[in-house]
């Protein structure tokens, strides 16, 4: 299979969804596993229409070449480059070294991520002490009916605030591998497109 994305899926650069949700069904009969054949060959058309079908990946690697196969991987890029771009554009930072405006940003917001976090631990410590609470009464106890529904609701949020803070974490980690020095003019002009959502 070849390594252009396009070819791999035998469209062109200008196809739609449709065409690439046609080109991917006709092409991956063809090769798909349960028929024994080619695993690789299924693999590739999958990335290919997987990063194709998203009109944001289909962007991204239309101005870059880059694709991706993990969406944690996406999240984290997607992370970074809004935190880069927020940084670049908000006045108050001006007067600081781009990136260590940006992984000031990113530190603040690891830190006020996992104060949620510790916020909602105690929130569920302090309400699952209502499932001590007994009732005079036989049947249903609406303490710990009520403690049991918020619970599992905070628990809920503290799943989504910890996938936040391990994307975060992966922005800080990208914005690690940078150091800041001297910026050089470019050696000749060229146009940059930016991908405003």
């Amino acid at each position: 299979m070849s390594e252009d994305l396009y070819e791999t899926l035998g469209v062109d650069r200008k196809a739609d969804g449709a065409a690439i949700k046609r080109a991917f069904k006709r092409a991956i009969g063809k090769v798909h596993p349960d028929h024994g054949t080619d695993t690789d060959a299924a693999q590739a058309l999958t990335v290919a229409y997987n990063t194709l079908k998203d009109p944001q990946k289909k962007a991204r690697y239309d101005a870059t070449g880059e694709q991706s196969t993990a969406p944690f991987e996406d999240e984290v890029r997607d992370n970074t480059l809004s935190a880069i771009q927020f940084t670049l554009e908000n006045a108050q930072f001006d007067a600081m070294d781009p990136l260590k405006a940006t992984q000031t940003c990113v530190r603040q917001k690891i830190s006020e991520v996992q104060a949620e976090l510790d916020k909602a631990r105690r929130r569920v410590a302090r309400i699952k002490k209502a499932n001590k609470v007994k009732s005079k009464e036989k049947g249903r106890n609406l303490f710990v009916m009520v403690a049991t529904k918020r619970v599992a609701e905070i628990e809920q949020g503290i799943a989504k605030g910890e996938h936040v803070l391990r994307i975060q974490q992966g922005v800080a980690a990208v914005l690690e591998k940078y150091e800041s020095g001297e910026i050089e003019p470019p050696a000749s002009t060229f146009v940059f497109q930016t991908f405003v959502r």
